[in-house]
């Protein structure tokens, strides 16, 4: 492929690919002029590419290889200085190992294509990159140091060995995940009249659209996830089968797949990978949007039926609980694991719901106590406080305003939780 504009002495960085020419590139500004003077034919411009300066690259590549001599320096001061540890948690240790081989192969494999002579590599998002070193800092490091705290392990040197691996001040990749979607409209599907229900948060003004739902779908039961788009991705089931679909800003309806699952589920999308978990029968699935496929996951833990609460993610986790649930739990979707997080004994027989915002994640028992965690260590839980909801079967939409949380009850009551002062209050009946 050239490597430079079909003008040899083009400056540009940026290129086109137009879908007319073979393997003949264009800057943007002679890629206009392609295509108003060439004999008239379909042109599009089907994909982007740079070259990048050494200017821009070197650095990159500089703290790539600084990352990498530091990977290897952590690995072997730990085997050298943590004897004890090793012994102790070896499974967890491996598991940590075993992600630094794999970061430590895509800085390699980075700095090998980006020290590539002439090649022109095809522009990558910050999505792009992160997917590329999966490396969150912080995250780690409080990780590892919580291993060697709650060990009791006394040695300075796998301290030491860790605070130094991570002082590194150079991390453009670290991006925060974010569950609940900024907007100044709430929309959710009203179970008694089955029509589409948009709540004005600025000045609770109420508009009611019907939904042209199939026939053969009771809607006794639904779960609901806002993604980003303000498009809403629903699992909406009778008593014995269900499909999935998306309503679009525009009220259009999408399905999505037809599953035959069981009622009071509930469902968090990562990525592109829908989790549904729950119900009377134990569910724990998770289909692909792209193949269109289902794939069934780990067995849920004793207990972890019916009403399931679980659309708060973190570092690729998705925190569970449900209605006869007293515990949390952890599940991880890279090693298909639950992890029962010890350090909080919530009511049995109440419906909760967990709510996100300025790092912290709230656990509200309905009707009883509100908790408190940092995002970095949800083993930690504090009591905050406690409120008068009444307990009733919750809509899993969440859209933040301003700094406060605002959900529904299947009661069609608007809540909101205000993240300054952590309380609970009611708004009104929707």
């Amino acid at each position: 492929m050239n490597n430079h504009c079909f003008k040899l002495d083009c400056k540009n960085q940026v290129y086109g690919k137009c879908e007319c020419q073979g393997k003949t590139l264009f800057c943007y500004e002679h890629l206009a002029e392609h295509v108003e003077f060439s004999s008239p034919r379909g042109h599009q411009c089907i994909r982007n590419y740079f070259k990048p300066s050494p200017e821009l690259i070197n650095p990159i590549i500089q703290k790539m290889l600084e990352i990498s001599s530091d990977l290897k320096l952590f690995r072997n001061q730990m085997v050298q200085n943590s004897y004890e540890i090793i012994k102790s948690v070896k499974k967890h240790l491996d598991i940590f190992m075993e992600e630094i081989n794999k970061i430590e192969l895509k800085c390699k494999r980075m700095v090998e294509i980006l020290q590539g002579e002439g090649k022109i590599l095809d522009i990558f998002s910050e999505n792009d990159i992160e997917n590329i070193l999966k490396l969150d800092i912080q995250q780690a490091q409080q990780k590892l140091l919580g291993w060697n705290k709650n060990l009791q392990i006394n040695n300075n040197g796998i301290i030491d060995s860790i605070n130094k691996f991570f002082e590194i001040p150079w991390d453009p990749f670290r991006k925060q995940i974010k569950d609940v979607v900024e907007s100044k409209d709430l929309s959710f599907f009203r179970h008694k009249t089955k029509d589409f229900i948009t709540v004005n948060l600025e000045n609770f003004q109420i508009t009611t659209v019907a939904l042209d739902l199939p026939q053969v779908i009771a809607g006794y039961d639904y779960s609901c996830f806002m993604l980003p788009n303000k498009s809403y991705f629903y699992y909406l089931n009778g008593r014995s089968f269900g499909f999935i679909f998306i309503i679009d800003e525009h009220r259009n309806i999408t399905t999505l797949t037809e599953a035959k699952i069981n009622y009071y589920v509930d469902l968090i999308i990562i990525e592109n990978s829908v989790y549904i978990i729950g119900g009377r029968n134990n569910l724990a699935e998770k289909y692909d949007m792209g193949s269109n496929k289902w794939e069934r996951l780990a067995s849920l833990p004793n207990n972890l039926n019916f009403d399931i609460s679980c659309n708060i993610q973190f570092d690729h986790s998705i925190l569970i609980t449900g209605y006869y649930l007293q515990k949390i739990i952890s599940y991880c979707t890279i090693h298909n694991k639950y992890k029962e997080l010890s350090d909080i004994i919530l009511q049995e027989k109440c419906y909760k719901i967990f709510i996100s915002g300025n790092d912290k994640i709230y656990a509200i028992e309905q009707g009883g106590k509100n908790y408190e965690s940092e995002i970095n260590d949800v083993s930690r839980w504090n009591i905050i406080g406690c409120n008068n909801m009444p307990s009733n079967y919750l809509q899993s939409v969440k859209v933040r305003y301003k700094n406060d949380i605002y959900f529904v009850q299947y009661s069609d009551i608007l809540w909101k939780f205000d993240l300054s002062s952590k309380q609970l209050s009611q708004i009104k009946a929707v």
